[in-house]
């Protein structure tokens, strides 16, 4: 299954604890759709990807239920694109929290550079 990685959007992000919350963009050449909203979190102990979904309540139980807005015939197609998603999307991502890392390095050299600027 061919998997293209389009974009991340990041949510939340703690440095210090090494957390982070967003979303990716993928787009499944094969079927000539892009899918939007694929949630992914990291915490110290790994990364956790999951499809698109959404949420609501058993009228018999009261228990929050969880249903998918996009679901595979074939299990396996599932976990091939599930495993494509994590591979490809970790790099991904890393590289543009990097590019973020640098930007935001740049951005604060800059500041402190027009701050002494100013001072003389």
């Amino acid at each position: 299954m061919n998997v293209e990685i389009v974009e991340f959007y990041l949510i939340k992000r703690n440095t210090t604890s090494q957390k982070l919350e967003g979303s990716l963009r993928v787009r499944l050449t094969d079927f000539g759709i892009q899918l939007l909203g694929i949630y992914v979190t990291k915490s110290k102990t790994g990364w956790f990807f999951r499809t698109p979904h959404g949420r609501g309540t058993d009228p018999k139980t009261g228990a929050t239920v969880y249903f998918p807005f996009l679901t595979f015939d074939d299990k396996q197609q599932h976990t091939v694109f599930m495993q494509a998603v994590r591979e490809k999307g970790i790099p991904f991502i890393e590289k543009k929290l990097a590019d973020l890392d640098a930007a935001a390095d740049v951005a604060a050299e800059s500041t402190n550079e027009e701050v002494v600027i100013n001072k003389n």
